[in-house]
This record gives C-alpha cells, structure tokens and sequence, in this order.
C-alpha cells in the first residue's frame, strides 16, 4: 500500500480544499486521471462518468489543471480498482 501525505501526518484540510498540495499529490491525481481516460475510452465517457464536462476531464488528462479532491474517489471507480 502506497503511503500518502495525510498518513505521514500532513493536515487533511490542505488536501480537501485543493491549497498546498504538493507536486507529487498533483501528479498522483493526473495519473488517475490519465488511467480513467483509458479505461472510459474518451474524454466524453470520462466526464459523463464523472459528472463534469468533457474538457474538465481534458484539462485534468494533460495536466492544464490539477485534479480537485472531490473527484478523487470517481476516478478510482472509473478505473474500477481502489487505488490509494
């Protein structure tokens, strides 16, 4: 099991509210991002899965914006495994 920054006694109120979140948490979420993009097949599928428009998905996919916290467990079900 891969260990976060919250497990190493970081505030879980900065990774809720998407402020100082570290570089390597922001590549975390885009390669769930990417994963999901794979497996829905699109980014249309992507973004009806998720509930967001298909350029929300896109920007989350090539790394123009960061991947909110909220959508961190939608992502994971996209990709149908829990991955932590």
């Amino acid at each position: 099991m891969k260990l976060t920054a919250i497990d190493k006694g970081a505030n879980p109120a900065d990774f809720l509210n998407d402020e100082n979140i570290s570089d390597a948490e922001v590549a975390r979420r885009r390669e769930l991002a990417i994963k999901a993009w794979k497996r829905a097949g699109s980014y249309r599928r992507m973004g009806e899965k998720l509930g967001c428009a298909h350029a929300t998905a896109y920007r989350w996919v090539t790394g123009k914006r960061p991947v909110p916290a909220r959508f961190i467990s939608a992502l994971q079900d996209v990709i149908g495994r829990n991955a932590a």
